[in-house]
């Protein structure tokens, strides 16, 4: 399904797969998302109207107005997309159904890490549909229109389903959600004069996303090696964020690229740091390995991984391993409160415009890069740390890379 750009049925694009439910980054180059304003209050109709409208989304006061979120204790939770919990039940029965199409399709279903980004793809896109009173366009023959394409018929259906052990009904009701959220995408993307891989990114920019227990156990081969970076999150050129544009200059023609895989340069960065002194930029971190988290002080699993990355700056304080914090989109005040009340002893520098963060293709907080000497990527993990995990990266680390 997700290679299916020319399958398209009537009054329906199956694009979901391709721009709403694989990814939000097709520039290999991070760059600057078109800025969205809210109203307040705004009821999308069913049918496109002849003024462009804003669609809906998230503004940064509404953000800020949500109830602070204490840590979620469940194992199966797999993200937190604006407070909506995203479960290993859903997870596991979208993986099915992915399955079931794939099967139909003759194509490869979807990785694990792209199956999570499409589950909060299409809650982000659900969300607005629902804040905006949108009904689906529906009809009886929404299913035949997939199969109609592929040459299959029902008989092909109800194989794969017994296959996976899918129910039809289930079935059913997941493909009308997955068009519902294509149909409205499109529209709200139409009225906003963008692309919907462009909407969806804005979605996602204004969005509190957090990566739940469950996340790294859906998608634990993430960046197992270049290749398995989802296509739309790779940065494969060697991007360069600044605080301000002409801080850094963009690359060298003879330099070496730089990317999110596993033994790949990490993007550059130069931003402030919260203490006004320290390290600044990922140049001064080079020389000693590097504990790289990505966190806001909205995140609950953020929060709760605090406690473990301090004790791990203190119990690796002799050894040659650093710990940096990078504070994602927040306003200093507020960092610097977290910093004191949670006793944070490692440097943390602010990305108040989200570019370090597009450049490592952080969607979802915590995320953490474990960096060596001379800058390459050696792991990263979604979702909180557990001590167990944080001890037996750095002693990877610490370990002389080939």
């Amino acid at each position: 399904m997700r290679s299916l750009p020319l399958l398209v049925v009537p009054g329906v694009a199956l694009m979901l797969v391709v721009a709403l439910l694989v990814g939000v980054r097709s520039s290999a180059q991070p760059r600057r998302l078109p800025s969205v304003t809210l109203p307040a209050a705004y009821a999308l109709p069913a049918a496109l109207p002849t003024v462009p409208l804003t669609p809906v989304v998230a503004s940064p006061a509404q953000l800020a107005s949500l109830p602070t979120v204490e840590p979620i204790e469940e194992a199966d939770l797999v993200a937190l997309v604006n407070g909506a919990a995203i479960r290993q039940p859903q997870y596991q029965q979208a993986q099915l159904i992915d399955a079931v199409m794939s099967s139909l399709s003759g194509l490869q279903p979807s990785t694990p890490a792209q199956m999570v980004t499409q589950l909060v793809n299409r809650t982000l896109v659900t969300q607005q549909a629902t804040a905006a009173g949108f009904a689906a366009d529906t009809t009886p023959t929404q299913v035949t229109n997939l199969l109609t394409p592929l040459g299959k018929d029902e008989t092909d259906l109800a194989a794969a389903l017994q296959t996976y052990a899918i129910d039809r009904r289930q079935f059913d009701e997941y493909i009308d959600a997955l068009l519902a959220a294509d149909q409205f995408a499109h529209q709200a993307a139409n009225q906003q004069g963008m692309e919907v891989a462009a909407y969806i990114a804005a979605l996602r920019q204004a969005a509190h996303i957090s990566y739940g227990p469950a996340a790294a156990g859906a998608a634990p081969a993430l960046l197992a090696s270049p290749s398995a970076v989802p296509t739309a999150a790779v940065v494969s050129a060697t991007p360069v964020v600044t605080a301000a544009p002409t801080a850094v200059p963009t690359s060298a023609p003879t330099e070496e690229a730089r990317g999110l895989g596993i033994g790949q340069l990490a993007p550059l960065f130069a931003l402030t740091p919260l203490s006004g002194e320290g390290p600044s930029s990922s140049a001064d971190l080079l020389g000693a390995p590097v504990v790289l988290s990505f966190w806001t002080t909205w995140c609950p699993y953020c929060l709760r991984q605090t406690p473990i990355l301090v004790a791990g700056a203190q119990q690796f304080a002799d050894s040659s391993v650093h710990f940096v914090g990078i504070s994602v989109g927040e306003k200093p005040e507020a960092v610097a409160a977290y910093a004191s009340q949670h006793a944070i002893p490692y440097p943390i520098l602010l990305d108040s415009e989200s570019q370090a963060a597009a450049a490592y293709a952080v969607d979802g907080y915590p995320t953490t890069y474990f960096l060596d000497a001379d800058g390459r990527i050696v792991a990263r993990q979604i979702g909180a740390l557990t001590e167990d995990q944080l001890i037996q990266y750095v002693k990877q680390l610490l370990v002389p890379q080939p």
